[in-house]
């Protein structure tokens, strides 16, 4: 069954019903571009790299990460201006809330749990500076300067960067009109190039001075609220051929990015670099346009729920690819082809687990986080 392509710019899955004198905004086409994102990243952790092609596709799976910025910061702002024109103001302490009630029970319970169990059960311990970094959500600029999080507990790192974007946007939204909004996001994008041209004309290393740093990645924040606020709420009257020629020539962008420009390389320059994380912030832009106004039929739902629970997927996966090549790798002496027992263990293991977090974890604090809702957003 084909996906078939909203005929009007606001469709019954934009707005929703009337709940509490406003109405739900929920998008389930962006659920299964959330699940692309972290299929993006699941693929960078895994996927084997025999030759300089898959070497390339595997590096492009890393543009997973800019396209959740470009969501968050187009949801956040979309919601932000919804919650402005029903009510004519906006609710910082309960926006906080909101987030706190999102990401914190998650993220605070693997971290905490990761710290105790490097520094009881491994030798790579965690310093408590470096567990500071990462309470105060300034865990990308700990990586940056070298205190990394080891192994599978790396991923906190985007975490950081997203409670950043959080902690200053809903302030432009409450005090500045569409224009300042759309102005402070083209300074994001402009900062980001900015950056990018300062360390690629010194040639800093890719890894960690460039990826881990915040004004690399505030580009796509930016992108995404420049989205939403160019928008106003609406959907592109786009064909269901485009969309997919869209989402295609995206996804190839990701990979020129890196098979041409070589965004990973060890260390930067401008002439590689910049062109680089240009064109993964164009290729998430085109996804987000492709798939935005899309309906989504009963066929797709799995892959809905599956976006609905991404923010686990995201935080677990790399801890169960690490266990599954552990397994495979050191327990059952697999020599040959590893990466097939990887994939049929860390899979079903990283959806189980994701799963049950989502369940027993996040739902409780989720249904809590309702009630400080203004605009109604996805359903628990």
């Amino acid at each position: 069954m084909m996906i078939e392509a909203t005929a009007t710019a606001t469709t019954a899955n934009e707005l929703g019903a009337l709940r509490d004198g406003t109405r739900r905004f929920y998008r389930p086409e962006l659920d299964i571009l959330r699940f692309l994102a972290f299929a993006l990243v699941f693929l960078h952790h895994s996927l084997p790299t025999p030759n300089a092609f898959w070497k390339a596709v595997e590096l492009a799976g890393s543009a997973g990460v800019p396209m959740f910025f470009v969501l968050s910061a187009y949801l956040i702002t979309e919601l932000l201006s919804r919650e402005r024109t029903a009510t004519g103001r906006i609710d910082l302490k309960a926006f906080y809330i909101r987030r706190a009630l999102r990401i914190w029970p998650l993220y605070f319970a693997v971290l905490f749990l990761g710290f105790l169990l490097n520094n009881t059960l491994s030798h790579q311990h965690i310093s408590l500076g470096t567990l500071s970094a990462y309470v105060v959500f300034l865990g990308n600029w700990s990586s940056q300067s070298g205190s990394y999080m080891p192994g599978v507990l790396t991923v906190l790192w985007s975490v950081s960067l997203e409670e950043q974007f959080y902690l200053a946007w809903p302030s432009v939204i409450k005090f500045g009109g569409k224009r300042q909004a759309l102005f402070l996001a083209i300074i994001l994008w402009l900062s980001s190039q900015i950056c990018l041209i300062r360390l690629g004309a010194q040639h800093a290393p890719t890894m960690p001075t460039i990826w881990f740093n915040s004004l690399t990645h505030m580009q796509y924040f930016g992108l995404g609220a420049a989205a939403s606020v160019l928008l106003g709420g609406k959907s592109l009257k786009i064909p269901l051929t485009a969309r997919g020629v869209l989402a295609g020539v995206a996804l190839s962008l990701f990979f020129v990015s890196e098979s041409i420009f070589h965004i990973h390389a060890q260390f930067s320059s401008v002439l590689h670099t910049v062109p680089g994380f240009f064109l993964v912030g164009i290729g998430a832009l085109l996804l987000l346009i492709s798939f935005l106004g899309v309906s989504v039929p009963t066929i797709f739902q799995p892959i809905v729920f599956l976006g609905k629970i991404s923010y686990g997927l995201y935080i677990f996966h790399d801890f169960c690819i690490e266990s599954a090549i552990y397994i495979g790798v050191q327990q059952l002496m697999i020599r040959k082809h590893v990466f097939i027992f990887e994939y049929g263990l860390a899979i079903p293991v990283t959806l189980m687990v994701s799963f049950l977090s989502y369940r027993y974890l996040e739902t409780p604090f989720l249904k809590l986080k309702e009630k400080f809702q203004v605009i109604q957003s996805r359903p628990v």
